[in-house]
């Protein structure tokens, strides 16, 4: 119901979390479409699910919650992680742009986690609007912390080697994006 889904995405807190996703008529796979968003007054593009935007926010509470609640089933978990918006941004992209040490923490606990279940969330993903992967998105942050972190989480999933070369549309690197933030 929209009742549902506007409290789902109004949602802070991992205890109330735990009481709507045991409700009736709980979708944990709800995107927010593109009106929704500019209701709410952010930017952005449509298509955006719970888990992006806890994870932007740097809510760890909630994000852990979606990972450890029994009332989501393993496949409706996957699929949160693998959801894409309309711009092709995946939950890695939005911890990233959260530009955060909390939304770098929200990123770290679901690596970890799927590493600890035996998976491997691709680092190297690229959004459909100009290719940019996790870790060329933190160039655009200007943020060192968030860069460092991105680049060590990116290594410690074992892809630090494909990644550092990776091109987005425009052919940069992240070593040119870091360069052309250094000049001005």
């Amino acid at each position: 119901s929209t009742t549902w889904k506007r409290d789902y995405f109004d949602c802070n807190n991992a205890a109330a979390l735990r009481v709507l996703l045991k409700m009736p008529d709980a979708n944990a796979l709800s995107r927010r479409e593109r009106h929704e968003v500019a209701m709410e007054g952010e930017g952005g593009c449509g298509g955006r699910t719970y888990l992006m935007e806890q994870m932007q926010k740097g809510n760890s509470a909630t994000v852990g919650e979606l990972f450890l609640s029994a009332a989501l089933e393993e496949r409706t978990r996957k699929e949160l992680l693998l959801a894409r918006d309309e711009n092709g941004s995946c939950c890695l992209h939005y911890a990233v742009y959260g530009a955060s040490a909390e939304s770098m923490k929200c990123l770290e606990m679901v690596l970890l986690e799927c590493e600890r279940r035996g998976e491997r969330l691709d680092m190297a993903v690229k959004d459909f609007v100009d290719g940019s992967t996790p870790l060329i998105l933190s160039a655009f942050t200007n943020d060192t912390f968030v860069i460092e972190k991105t680049l060590e989480l990116t290594r410690l999933n074992g892809q630090q080697d494909e990644v550092l070369y990776e091109r987005d549309n425009g052919k940069a690197t992240i070593a040119g994006h870091l360069a052309q933030r250094a000049r001005g």
